[in-house]
């Protein structure tokens, strides 16, 4: 599994710089699939369905108050356990 962020640099007023934005892509790993004993009719997708789209928007701004109060939270679980060791 990955996780990659793009800057598009557009996006809603208020965030660093003139509004950017980001995109998070998550990455499936390649896994090999495992032949069928018999081909299923009834399993195929018509062409004409569409398929969601497995990448998201992410205003910068937030991205990086959520990276920051994650930090927090990893500093402040690592205190209470240091706290409870001794």
């Amino acid at each position: 599994w990955g996780l990659e962020a793009r800057d598009w640099g557009q996006g809603a007023k208020g965030t660093r710089g003139q509004g950017e934005s980001s995109s998070i892509l998550f990455k499936s790993p390649h896994l090999p699939i495992p032949p069928s004993s018999s081909p299923s009719t009834h399993d195929t997708v018509p062409s004409s369905e569409h398929r969601p789209s497995s990448s998201i928007r992410v205003n910068v701004g937030l991205l990086d108050r959520v990276m920051n109060l994650v930090g927090e939270l990893v500093l402040a679980r690592n205190s209470l356990l240091q706290f409870a060791n001794t």
